[in-house]
């Protein structure tokens, strides 16, 4: 379990005061071994202005309702470690604001996010100690106030060199 609580000011650049805006979160984190090579891992959060924490899509006042984001949302993924060599890992999350905290634009660059959602799968496989490939699919869906969804597949290559 964790969490956090402040306040954040926002100075005006017009020179007309500030704004006290609260800020708090609370987490929940689990780490359960399912067998000598399976592990389920999650987390689920509430909050409300948490966007330095990562929460609310990085959205965390809306300055034209004057007013905090609230957010839920979380984690889970499967790791496989079936050898020494390979390990798998599948999962989901996402990240859902308070609608009613977000206001709507039809300029795309400027709506609201109301909901992220991320499914993924990957696989590393160990050349030796110090020398991993890493492969991973996935699938990002983002859902906006005013506009239509953005959704699409992501694939990424990666080597990692650990010293």
């Amino acid at each position: 379990m964790s969490g956090h609580r402040g306040v954040e000011e926002i100075h005006y650049a017009n020179l007309r005061g500030s704004d006290d805006y609260d800020s708090w979160s609370f987490n929940a984190d689990l780490r359960l071994p399912l067998g000598p090579t399976l592990l389920l891992q999650a987390e689920a959060f509430t909050g409300r202005n948490f966007d330095s924490h990562l929460g609310g899509i990085g959205q965390g006042i809306n300055t034209t309702l004057n007013r905090e984001i609230d957010t839920v949302g979380g984690w889970a993924s499967f790791t496989l470690t079936p050898s020494t060599l390979w390990q798998f890992n599948l999962g989901a999350s996402f990240d859902d604001p308070d609608d009613a905290d977000l206001s709507g634009n039809v300029d795309s660059t400027r709506d609201a996010r109301t909901k992220n959602t991320h499914f993924f799968g990957n696989a590393l496989y160990s050349l030796n100690a110090q020398v991993q490939l890493a492969f991973e699919l996935a699938w990002l869906r983002t859902t906006y106030k005013v506009n239509a969804p953005g959704e699409g597949w992501r694939q990424q290559f990666a080597i990692t060199y650990k010293f």
